[in-house]
């Protein structure tokens, strides 16, 4: 409790050191509102962080150097450890937006100008998807709200955004999802067609070989089983870029192609690898080798003792 009340001091005071919000009559307000909503945070951070409440344990580490950080803010611990422990945090999650909200605060509250506008201009950028670790800690409604008064409050400052507008607009989910539904480009309605033919064709010749008693054992059943999962895999990404959108700059329409023609590649070198195993291979006479596992057996097994599959004679 004592470390809470701290942390709400402390966030209080900050704002107050915040400097300069000239926004007219509603500077008032929006102090009130920051405050309330940093000092509440802080608390909710503390009981989070305890908790570890999220999925992943990258996440849960982002989160504990954010409370972390937050308790040394709040006690007035040293400078670059509270750097520190906020850069660590976006080590550990790289979504991690809120730790530049604190580190502007700390900034500007030691007379960091230029730097703690920095800070916020990256907590802007980065915001712009309220992420499952914000959820942790507050509200979709507050989270928007911080982001509204840092914008009022940089162009107090005389910080322009002409030009930048989109990097700091909110991201929808599913935009592309949306687009492609509404209008998809060329090159999507051939991949989808593509997907369609391949897949649902790889159905029925499975199915078919299936139906008429083919061995699905084969050497080349196994390849074209391996080549139809991936193409599955392929697929799965292409829906994932279009709901998530892919990390790192990563775009369906160069990893989709990559990975099947790598599959392919793979598949072609094992047959090519296997049929230079067998050229290179001698039978000695009333030998054969067996078309599952390649052991040498007599010609006049109709069962590998290997692999105990069985097989038509010569």
């Amino acid at each position: 409790m004592m470390m809470n009340f701290l942390t709400t001091c402390f966030f209080s005071l900050s704002l107050l050191l915040t400097a300069n919000i000239q926004m007219g009559s509603e500077s008032a307000d929006y102090g009130e509102i920051f405050g309330s909503i940093v000092a509440k945070t802080g608390m909710r951070l503390q009981e989070a962080s305890a908790k570890r409440p999220l999925k992943l344990k990258a996440m849960n580490d982002s989160l504990a150097d954010l409370a972390r950080a937050s308790r040394l803010m709040a006690s007035r611990g040293d400078s670059g450890e509270i750097l520190r422990i906020l850069e660590s945090s976006r080590r550990h999650q790289s979504a991690n937006s809120f730790s530049w909200l604190l580190e502007g605060i700390w900034l500007n509250a030691h007379g960091r100008k230029s730097e703690a506008d920095a800070a916020w201009e990256k907590f802007l950028v980065s915001s712009r998807v309220y992420s499952e670790l914000d959820k942790a800690f507050i509200s979709w409604d507050e989270f928007h709200k911080l982001r509204r008064i840092v914008y009022e409050m940089l162009r107090a400052r005389g910080v322009s955004f002409e030009g930048r507008e989109k990097d700091i607009q909110v991201r929808v989910p599913f935009t592309a999802l949306a687009e492609y539904i509404r209008d998809p480009s060329a090159e999507d309605r051939v991949m989808n067609i593509v997907f369609i033919a391949v897949l649902f064709g790889g159905l029925f010749l499975f199915a078919g070989a299936f139906l008429t008693g083919q061995n699905l054992q084969t050497p080349l059943f196994r390849h074209l089983t391996f080549l139809y999962g991936m193409l599955w895999f392929c697929y799965g990404i292409w829906f994932l870029d279009l709901f998530l959108e892919l990390p790192f700059g990563w775009s369906r329409f160069q990893l989709v192609p990559g990975i099947a023609g790598g599959s392919l590649a793979f598949v072609l070198g094992q047959i090519f690898l296997a049929f230079m195993n067998r050229r290179r291979r001698i039978i000695e006479d009333g030998y054969k080798v067996c078309p599952f596992c390649s052991a040498v057996i007599t010609r006049l097994h109709l069962e590998c003792p290997e692999c105990r599959r069985s097989f038509s004679g010569d």
